[in-house]
């Protein structure tokens, strides 16, 4: 487990024996059963969590339809990062698709570390850089590919989270109903063949 968290905080900033035994000295490991929630609407988001095992979907409901915004497995953080940095309720529900488990740490233990240790400072800066990245490529995947392209897109990430997440929630996340996943996982099928 430290070596997983290590590798995954690598990849911003080399940390230090010191600075990585204070993260280890304040996360907290949690375990979620497969269908409940690590956040739901209408909470204050006071952590963030490191996913060790599982995958999960990050959601909203409006006017009653599901759409899911995030899906995200073993490496990755869980958060709702508007109302963790503004203390205004979730709009956002993050639930168990499997049995999982995260570590978890307090904004406040993270808000230490930043101020403690400059390369800790350093890793959220980096991070949170990443994750707007990600986020734009999003956006510009929605704009400009095609829905096969986006799903071929998701099918090579490296946890084959295709596989471990119900068909309806891909759709939800893709922006297509789940008939057109259908159609284009048949599709995809063939041409392998």
């Amino acid at each position: 487990m430290e070596m997983q968290i290590k590798d995954f905080l690598n990849k911003y900033v080399k940390l230090n024996d010191e600075e990585f035994h204070a993260l280890l000295s304040v996360v907290k490991e949690k375990k979620i059963k497969k269908g409940d929630f690590f956040q739901e609407k209408g909470e204050l988001s006071t952590c963030l969590a490191f996913v060790i095992k599982g995958v999960f979907r990050i959601y909203e409901v409006k006017n009653g339809l599901e759409k899911v915004t995030r899906l995200e497995s073993e490496g990755a953080m869980l958060f709702d990062l508007n109302s963790l940095l503004n203390s205004q309720v979730s709009n956002e529900n993050i639930q168990a698709l499997e049995d999982s488990v995260v570590l978890t740490i307090e904004k406040e233990d993270l808000s230490n570390l930043y101020k403690k240790y400059h390369n800790w400072d350093k890793l959220g800066r980096r991070y949170f850089e990443h994750m707007y990245m990600l986020e734009l490529n999003k956006t510009r995947s929605i704009l400009w590919e095609d829905a096969s392209t986006r799903y071929e897109t998701l099918r090579s990430k490296g946890s084959r989270i295709v596989d471990r997440v119900p068909q309806n929630y891909i759709a939800s996340f893709l922006g297509i109903t789940p008939q057109s996943l259908s159609r284009l996982r048949r599709q995809g099928i063939k041409r392998r063949f």
